[in-house]
């Protein structure tokens, strides 16, 4: 029998405030869209997590420290730990099926057949000029079985052919640092750094940079080829915390502010439609329903430890998040 999450519950505001177990103080949720946060894992104290990855309803991986990577069958009821071979912090994980996926981090890009029953190590970096300070990869994407993309802090873009079995240095830029990939579809894609976007319209043949003006981005989305979506972070002393997203209607040669959101740190942004969108904060999540024109607060988790990592959208019926301790929602709309 499962723990009742809830004890309490408080009207205030407009805003349902809940008192629950140990992992929560409280929170304030808005009576709206993505309202019914449900708990599925609380923390086991078991260190960083921080991809959070659903196939479908059912299928999801979440990664963490020391090599971490757990499966969940049954939409994130229930997590195993699968045996990821190595003992780095994996930061990105993805599936194209139930059996064939990539996960990477530190020096390592991992490849499985089975579900993530066995990962094999597909590639590791044993470039000697980057010691001590050996290249890490961040994030890993692929638009079908045999085109893949990496990302790592040396301003590096990696690209393979045959599924992960080899792997060339397509794309390079100045800042060292975390990047963000996105694929619209098989041939437009992004990569975005700190101070420039990359952008391919031939499947990543070839790239084409132009200066990204706004501040440190944070999180990207594409509904289309044209509208897209960017989230910033913007470091300052004042207790009025505040980040800014942008939008872009031309493929992402221009972007204009849209609105200034009460969080300090945005960490993902996704559409499930044209009008209807959600955003991850840092301890709040935004939502809008007139495409991305008003956002406002759906969940407010300040009042708790929680500090969101990632989500993972399936669809309207199926939305999770996850916090840097492990802990993972759901909720629908």
């Amino acid at each position: 029998m499962k723990k009742k999450l809830f004890y309490g519950l408080i009207i205030l505001s407009g805003f349902i405030t809940l008192s629950c177990n140990e992992h929560l103080v409280g929170i304030q949720l808005q009576q709206t869209g993505f309202s019914n946060w449900q708990l599925l894992r609380p923390s086991q104290n078991d260190g960083s997590y921080y991809d959070l990855f659903f196939l479908d309803e059912n299928n999801g991986w979440i990664t963490g420290d020391s090599g971490k990577i757990l499966y969940s069958s049954n939409g994130g009821l229930n997590w195993e730990q699968q045996n990821s071979s190595i003992k780095e912090k994996i930061h990105s994980i993805t599936f194209l099926n139930n059996n064939i996926g990539w996960a990477c981090g530190g020096r390592y890009i991992l490849h499985t057949n089975d579900g993530g029953a066995s990962w094999q190590v597909q590639f590791y970096d044993t470039d000697p000029t980057q010691l001590p300070n050996p290249k890490i990869y961040f994030q890993i994407l692929f638009v079908n079985a045999s085109v893949g993309f990496a990302v790592n802090n040396y301003g590096e873009l990696y690209k393979t052919k045959d599924g992960g079995k080899h792997w060339i240095v397509e794309a390079t830029w100045s800042y060292r640092g975390a990047a963000h990939l996105f694929f619209v579809n098989d041939m437009v894609g992004y990569v975005f750094t700190m101070k420039e976007i990359l952008k391919t319209k031939d499947g990543g043949n070839t790239w084409q940079k132009f200066d990204y003006k706004t501040p440190l981005c944070t999180g990207i989305y594409f509904t289309d080829e044209k509208e897209g979506w960017s989230l910033a972070f913007v470091p300052t002393n004042s207790m009025i915390i505040n980040s800014p997203i942008y939008k872009t209607i031309d493929g992402g040669m221009n972007w204009t502010f849209v609105d200034s959101l009460p969080d300090a740190y945005l960490n993902d942004v996704n559409f499930l439609d044209n009008k209807t969108g959600i955003i991850l904060g840092a301890t709040k999540i935004f939502t809008t329903t007139d495409g991305g024109n008003n956002w406002e607060v759906a969940a407010d988790f300040s009042q708790t430890d929680i500090r969101f990592v990632d989500i993972a959208v399936v669809n309207k019926k199926n939305v999770w998040v996850s916090d840097y301790k492990g802990v993972i929602y759901k909720s629908s709309y």
